[in-house]
């Protein structure tokens, strides 16, 4: 019942690229908040609100523009006790 935060780099390390957080929900993958923006480091934090107990998958995607091409990280699993 405790919110918490999912945070990365990508690499390059580069300021302002575009990242989004999804959730795997049965078989669809939806946005966990908004977009956010990279710091000067490359790095990135996402907030995530309370979940339920269980094992959650997510993903990352660096959204394409005009510097980057988009792409998606491996999935990763969080559990909730």
């Amino acid at each position: 019942g405790t919110p918490f935060e999912i945070t990365g780099t990508i690499k390059p390390r580069s300021e302002g690229a575009i990242i989004r957080v999804e959730k795997l929900s049965g078989k669809k993958w939806g946005p966990i908040g908004s977009e956010i923006t990279t710091d000067a480091q490359g790095s990135f934090t996402v907030k995530v609100n309370a979940q339920s107990r269980g094992v959650f998958t997510f993903r990352v995607t660096l959204v394409e523009d005009v510097n980057w091409s988009a792409v998606t990280s491996q999935t990763f699993n969080i559990i909730i006790r």
